[in-house]
């Protein structure tokens, strides 16, 4: 590139680079120097991997202490047999499979 032609891209620059800060740009670098169109950003630090809590956990019978899995919260609970691994076979009753007290969030019938 030829003098006049690099005189030519660095005023091009600056009247480019003054009409952004016209319309709410800002700008770190001096007028006049040529912009480099790229900005490099760090990518942010990786945390360290989190245990993550039993995600079914266990729910023990008041009257039998017969174990069960629980899936859901609140009314939308899924009580399962603690060797179903597949959760393929939920108690349906909403009641003890060992005993036939009432499991929470479930209303026997």
């Amino acid at each position: 590139m030829t003098s006049a032609a690099q005189t030519a891209q660095t005023l091009s620059d600056a009247l480019a680079a003054e009409r952004w800060l016209d319309e709410g740009g800002s700008s770190s670098r001096p007028i006049g120097q040529p912009m480099t169109g790229k900005t490099l950003f760090a990518p942010p630090p990786r945390l360290a991997p989190v245990a993550r809590p039993a995600s079914r956990p266990a729910y023990a019978c008041p009257e039998c202490g017969h174990l069960l899995l629980v899936s859901g919260l609140g009314r939308h609970r899924v009580y399962f047999e603690l060797g179903d691994e597949r959760s393929e076979d939920p108690v349906m009753n909403g009641v003890c499979p060992a005993c036939g007290h009432g499991l929470p969030g479930k209303n026997p019938w």
